[in-house]
């Protein structure tokens, strides 16, 4: 129980400095031309998730940090696995002159009215399953954030069939 709570007081912590550097433009390194394939399948392979959960119907090249984006799309897929019942797709295409990534869960997805409140920090869905899920409150925060420092924008919709799908919008540089 104790280690327990050590182990979520941690991961707090590290999302709150997290946040703040990314708030306070504390940013670790340069932004550089990045695939976005090669971003989701890094991050699909450190993070444990099968890599053939990616689609790619069209690599997008962005200008980006990669620690702070990997960062990103691991909270998502975080987020699925401890709310959404497990990732079931991450998908990469372009539309226009953005790079579109999605994260798809199984689970009940997020109800209208908690679709933006979500990103605020300490912000859960009314409907959170339980409250000792080992969330701590910041993921989605850190999301929207490190998202809007890349210029871009992140939402939360429904999966056709049913869950959530997250989806990051990111300029395009090529």
């Amino acid at each position: 129980m104790v280690t327990a709570e050590v182990d979520h007081l941690r991961r707090l912590l590290d999302d709150l400095l997290a946040l703040a550097r990314v708030e306070a433009g504390m940013h670790h390194g340069d932004a550089d031309p990045l695939s976005v394939a090669e971003l989701l399948t890094h991050t699909l392979r450190d993070s444990r998730h099968p890599v053939e959960l990616l689609t790619v119907t069209e690599d997008v090249v962005v200008r980006g940090r990669k620690l702070e984006l990997e960062r990103a799309v691991v909270n998502l897929l975080e987020n699925a696995d401890r709310h959404g019942g497990g990732v079931v797709a991450v998908t990469v295409h372009r539309e226009g002159d953005h790079a579109v990534i999605a994260v798809d869960d199984a689970g009940p997805g997020v109800p209208p009215a908690d679709r933006d409140r979500i990103f605020e920090r300490f912000a859960t869905a009314r409907t959170s399953r339980r409250k000792a899920d080992g969330g701590t409150g910041i993921g989605l925060a850190l999301v929207a954030e490190t998202v809007a420092t890349h210029k871009g924008t992140v939402e939360c919709g429904e999966r056709p069939g049913g869950g959530a799908r997250f989806t990051i919008h990111l300029p395009a540089i090529e």
